[in-house]
Protein backbone atom coordinates (compact mmCIF):
# COMPACT_ATOMS: atom_id res chain seq x y z
CA UNK A 1 0.00 0.00 0.00
CA UNK A 2 2.93 2.35 -0.10
CA UNK A 3 4.43 4.17 -3.03
CA UNK A 4 8.13 5.06 -2.97
CA UNK A 5 8.10 4.58 0.77
CA UNK A 6 5.17 6.95 1.23
CA UNK A 7 1.91 5.78 2.72
CA UNK A 8 0.67 3.07 5.00
CA UNK A 9 2.09 -0.37 5.00
CA UNK A 10 -1.44 -1.64 5.36
CA UNK A 11 -4.80 0.11 5.28
CA UNK A 12 -6.05 -2.12 8.06
CA UNK A 13 -7.20 -0.16 11.11
CA UNK A 14 -6.56 3.26 9.54
CA UNK A 15 -10.16 3.95 8.56
CA UNK A 16 -9.06 4.69 4.99
CA UNK A 17 -8.79 2.69 1.83
CA UNK A 18 -5.05 3.25 1.73
CA UNK A 19 -5.12 5.07 -1.60
CA UNK A 20 -2.24 7.52 -1.94
CA UNK A 21 -3.29 10.90 -3.26
CA UNK A 22 -0.92 13.12 -5.14
CA UNK A 23 0.16 16.24 -3.25
CA UNK A 24 -1.04 19.09 -5.45
CA UNK A 25 -0.15 21.79 -2.94
CA UNK A 26 3.53 21.49 -3.75
CA UNK A 27 3.06 22.12 -7.45
CA UNK A 28 4.00 25.52 -8.77
CA UNK A 29 1.26 27.29 -10.63
CA UNK A 30 1.98 28.33 -14.16
CA UNK A 31 2.54 32.01 -14.47
CA UNK A 32 -0.10 33.71 -16.46
CA UNK A 33 1.31 37.04 -17.45
CA UNK A 34 -1.26 39.12 -19.17
CA UNK A 35 -0.35 42.30 -20.90
CA UNK A 36 -1.98 45.19 -19.14
CA UNK A 37 -4.42 46.80 -21.49
CA UNK A 38 -5.59 50.33 -21.54
CA UNK A 39 -9.35 50.37 -20.90
CA UNK A 40 -9.63 53.39 -23.20
CA UNK A 41 -7.95 51.66 -26.17
CA UNK A 42 -11.12 50.22 -27.60
CA UNK A 43 -14.43 51.88 -28.14
CA UNK A 44 -17.20 50.37 -26.05
CA UNK A 45 -19.10 47.78 -28.00
CA UNK A 46 -22.71 48.81 -28.04
CA UNK A 47 -24.93 46.39 -29.85
CA UNK A 48 -27.83 47.82 -31.76
CA UNK A 49 -31.14 46.02 -31.47
CA UNK A 50 -32.17 43.87 -34.39
CA UNK A 51 -34.39 46.03 -36.61
CA UNK A 52 -36.61 43.09 -37.59
CA UNK A 53 -37.27 42.22 -33.96
CA UNK A 54 -38.09 45.83 -33.10
CA UNK A 55 -40.49 46.08 -36.05
CA UNK A 56 -42.13 42.78 -35.06
CA UNK A 57 -42.59 43.99 -31.48
CA UNK A 58 -44.18 47.22 -32.70
CA UNK A 59 -46.57 45.32 -34.99
CA UNK A 60 -47.39 43.00 -32.12
CA UNK A 61 -48.27 45.95 -29.88
CA UNK A 62 -50.61 47.23 -32.62
CA UNK A 63 -52.37 43.86 -32.72
CA UNK A 64 -52.63 43.80 -28.91
CA UNK A 65 -54.31 47.23 -28.95
CA UNK A 66 -56.70 46.07 -31.68
CA UNK A 67 -57.55 42.89 -29.73
CA UNK A 68 -58.16 44.96 -26.58
CA UNK A 69 -60.53 47.29 -28.46
CA UNK A 70 -62.32 44.31 -30.01
CA UNK A 71 -62.81 42.68 -26.58
CA UNK A 72 -64.15 45.95 -25.09
CA UNK A 73 -66.61 46.48 -27.96
CA UNK A 74 -67.84 42.87 -27.82
CA UNK A 75 -68.36 43.18 -24.03
CA UNK A 76 -70.48 46.28 -24.64
CA UNK A 77 -72.64 44.32 -27.09
CA UNK A 78 -71.66 46.25 -30.24
CA UNK A 79 -72.66 44.52 -33.52
CA UNK A 80 -69.95 42.47 -35.23
CA UNK A 81 -69.76 44.62 -38.38
CA UNK A 82 -69.30 47.78 -36.24
CA UNK A 83 -66.58 46.04 -34.18
CA UNK A 84 -64.72 45.02 -37.35
CA UNK A 85 -64.98 48.55 -38.77
CA UNK A 86 -63.65 50.26 -35.62
CA UNK A 87 -60.86 47.70 -35.17
CA UNK A 88 -59.90 48.10 -38.86
CA UNK A 89 -59.80 51.90 -38.49
CA UNK A 90 -57.58 51.63 -35.40
CA UNK A 91 -55.29 49.12 -37.15
CA UNK A 92 -54.83 51.33 -40.25
CA UNK A 93 -54.27 54.42 -38.08
CA UNK A 94 -51.59 52.72 -35.95
CA UNK A 95 -49.96 51.10 -39.01
CA UNK A 96 -49.70 54.50 -40.73
CA UNK A 97 -48.12 55.97 -37.58
CA UNK A 98 -45.64 53.09 -37.49
CA UNK A 99 -44.65 53.65 -41.14
CA UNK A 100 -44.17 57.38 -40.54
CA UNK A 101 -42.04 56.63 -37.47
CA UNK A 102 -39.95 54.15 -39.48
CA UNK A 103 -39.29 56.74 -42.18
CA UNK A 104 -38.38 59.34 -39.54
CA UNK A 105 -36.01 56.88 -37.84
CA UNK A 106 -34.31 56.09 -41.15
CA UNK A 107 -33.89 59.81 -41.79
CA UNK A 108 -32.40 60.26 -38.30
CA UNK A 109 -29.92 57.44 -38.95
CA UNK A 110 -28.73 59.06 -42.18
CA UNK A 111 -28.39 62.41 -40.43
CA UNK A 112 -26.38 60.78 -37.64
CA UNK A 113 -24.11 59.15 -40.24
CA UNK A 114 -23.62 62.50 -41.98
CA UNK A 115 -22.80 64.12 -38.64
CA UNK A 116 -20.26 61.39 -37.86
CA UNK A 117 -18.59 61.83 -41.25
CA UNK A 118 -18.40 65.58 -40.69
CA UNK A 119 -16.81 65.03 -37.26
CA UNK A 120 -14.20 62.68 -38.76
CA UNK A 121 -13.39 65.20 -41.48
CA UNK A 122 -13.02 67.94 -38.86
CA UNK A 123 -10.69 65.70 -36.85
CA UNK A 124 -8.57 65.02 -39.94
CA UNK A 125 -8.39 68.73 -40.68
CA UNK A 126 -7.34 69.39 -37.08
CA UNK A 127 -4.66 66.69 -37.29
CA UNK A 128 -3.27 68.16 -40.49
CA UNK A 129 -3.29 71.58 -38.82
CA UNK A 130 -1.31 70.20 -35.86
CA UNK A 131 1.25 68.54 -38.16
CA UNK A 132 1.68 71.74 -40.15
CA UNK A 133 2.13 73.75 -36.94
CA UNK A 134 4.71 71.23 -35.72
CA UNK A 135 6.58 71.32 -39.01
CA UNK A 136 6.68 75.11 -39.21
CA UNK A 137 7.89 75.40 -35.63
CA UNK A 138 10.94 73.25 -36.54
CA UNK A 139 11.28 74.52 -40.14
CA UNK A 140 10.56 71.11 -41.61
CA UNK A 141 8.94 70.91 -45.05
CA UNK A 142 5.82 68.75 -45.05
CA UNK A 143 5.02 65.92 -47.37
CA UNK A 144 1.85 64.01 -46.52
CA UNK A 145 3.12 60.87 -48.13
CA UNK A 146 5.94 58.57 -47.17
CA UNK A 147 8.15 60.51 -49.59
CA UNK A 148 11.70 61.34 -48.53
CA UNK A 149 12.70 64.99 -48.16
CA UNK A 150 16.37 65.86 -48.64
CA UNK A 151 18.61 68.92 -48.25
CA UNK A 152 16.65 71.00 -45.78
CA UNK A 153 17.96 74.52 -45.05
CA UNK A 154 18.89 74.10 -41.39
CA UNK A 155 22.24 75.17 -39.90
CA UNK A 156 23.37 71.82 -38.43
CA UNK A 157 24.29 68.85 -40.66
CA UNK A 158 22.89 65.53 -39.47
CA UNK A 159 20.56 62.78 -40.60
CA UNK A 160 17.19 62.48 -38.92
CA UNK A 161 13.89 60.71 -39.09
CA UNK A 162 10.79 62.17 -37.54
CA UNK A 163 7.69 60.11 -36.87
CA UNK A 164 4.49 61.88 -36.05
CA UNK A 165 1.50 60.08 -34.66
CA UNK A 166 -1.61 61.91 -33.60
CA UNK A 167 -4.65 60.25 -32.07
CA UNK A 168 -7.96 61.60 -30.91
CA UNK A 169 -10.36 59.78 -28.62
CA UNK A 170 -13.90 60.65 -27.77
CA UNK A 171 -17.22 60.04 -29.43
CA UNK A 172 -15.15 59.23 -32.51
CA UNK A 173 -11.56 58.10 -32.87
CA UNK A 174 -9.02 59.21 -35.40
CA UNK A 175 -5.39 58.33 -35.88
CA UNK A 176 -2.87 59.98 -38.17
CA UNK A 177 0.75 59.00 -38.53
CA UNK A 178 3.47 59.97 -40.94
CA UNK A 179 7.24 59.64 -41.10
CA UNK A 180 9.74 62.10 -42.47
CA UNK A 181 13.26 61.00 -43.28
CA UNK A 182 15.66 63.66 -44.40
CA UNK A 183 19.29 64.75 -44.46
CA UNK A 184 20.08 68.16 -43.08
CA UNK A 185 22.81 70.15 -44.78
CA UNK A 186 24.61 73.24 -43.65
CA UNK A 187 23.68 76.50 -45.35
Amino acid sequence: MSYNGIGLSTARGSGTNGYIVRNLSALKLRRRDFKPTDPYDDEPKIRKPNADLVLHEQKRSIEVKCATLQAELEDEGTPDDEVERQVGQLRTKLTDLLQKATVAAALAVTRAAEREIAQKEAAEARAVEIVITFAFSFSVPISFSPAVCTSLPLPLPFDAEISIQISFRGPFSFSFSDSFAFALTCC
